[in-house]
């Protein structure tokens, strides 16, 4: 996802943010955040850092920047299952608000 998105993601920018998603989702199971936003706090973080690092340290050579856009040109027609993905996340990020709470009810 960072380097369809961010034509200068590159290699040191993904272990950089993959490793400091891992610690947000650390401190998130510490602070007491539901578990449901793990996942959004992961993303959010891993795109965030992933970015900043990779226009900090490292460059993309003309081979991997070749690969990055034709992978980008596979999303330039979206297909239906494109659409299913969005809707299906979409569905999944609603869930996440709903669910907790529902489930506290349901249990007490």
């Amino acid at each position: 996802m960072l380097g369809l998105f961010f034509p200068q993601a590159n290699e040191k920018g993904l272990i950089v943010g993959s490793i400091a998603s891992v610690i947000a989702v650390y401190i998130c199971r510490h602070m007491d955040v539901s578990w449901p936003w793990y996942a959004p706090v992961g993303t959010v973080v891993f795109l965030f850092i992933g970015v900043v690092a990779s226009r900090v340290i490292g460059s993309n050579t003309a081979e991997q920047r070749v690969f990055i856009d034709n992978q980008r040109e596979l999303f330039v027609k979206p297909k239906a299952s494109h659409y299913g993905l969005l809707v299906f996340a979409g569905i999944t990020i609603l869930a996440c608000f709903v669910i907790p709470d529902w489930l506290q009810q349901a249990l007490a």
